[in-house]
């Protein structure tokens, strides 16, 4: 396991806390779900009319309540083993878990870690909000830029907005990373920029165009500028020495 003193192991403390708080939201909605079922159930000994529609919705409502309480103790029992670990889960997609784990410690030294902000290193970018965790390499990133959600009611009433950074990774996935604020969202493209100044930054139709129709010449593009910027700093590097 992790020290819990280091930045992975804050990290992991905090989204261990926010799957508490999702497993005891599931289970109050799914005990309130059982309980409603059981009272229709009983109400239903009184029915006169439609009471075999009324005991199979009865018997629904509670079965799917307890079979949803078996599901929320299944996910917290798997998400307490080593295999189940969200972030461990991130990790071993760049190699070893704990490796990874030590090379995102000495990325983000001494730093603490919030929820719902993004954290980007030298090689890392770290991001959890409620049961959400993403950890990105960024030499594994094309292109990242805002944008702003907007949010209906039924499809219908607007109820707000929010703002989020999209990160596209070499394979076409995309993390998605929501944030309060868009100055935050601001914030972490100039700092992706500062740490990997050969990816695209900002949203342009050249740049989805390009994206969706001529993805690997947009890489290979990628490529070029960083070996560019590579073989810049070690050219300044010699001139320092």
């Amino acid at each position: 396991m992790t020290d819990s003193s280091t930045f992975v192991g804050r990290m992991r403390r905090r989204v261990r806390i926010a799957q508490i708080n999702s497993a005891i939201m599931h289970s109050l909605f799914s005990l309130g779900l059982t309980v409603f079922g059981l009272y229709l159930l009983a109400a239903c000994t009184y029915c006169q009319n439609n009471t075999i529609a009324g005991y199979l919705l009865a018997a629904s409502l509670s079965l799917g309540g307890i079979w949803w309480f078996v599901v929320v103790i299944r996910r917290v029992r798997r998400q307490r083993t080593p295999e189940g670990d969200p972030l461990r889960i991130q990790f071993q997609q760049f190699g070893d878990p704990e490796d990874i784990a030590r090379e995102v410690d000495r990325d983000f030294t001494d730093q603490p870690f919030r929820m719902h902000r993004i954290y980007i290193g030298e090689r890392w970018l770290c991001y959890a909000w409620k049961t959400q965790v993403r950890v990105c390499r960024i030499d594994t990133l094309v292109w990242a830029y805002m944008e702003r959600v907007r949010h209906k009611l039924n499809y219908i009433i607007p109820i707000g907005t929010t703002n989020q950074m999209l990160a596209w990774n070499r394979d076409g996935s995309a993390a998605a990373l929501p944030v309060r604020r868009k100055k935050n969202v601001v914030l972490a493209l100039e700092a992706l920029h500062h740490a990997a100044p050969w990816l695209y930054i900002g949203y342009s139709e050249v740049l989805k165009e390009s994206w969706n129709n001529d993805r690997p010449d947009l890489i290979a593009g990628v490529d070029h500028r960083h070996n560019e910027e590579l073989l810049r700093r070690k050219l300044a590097t010699q001139q320092q020495s």
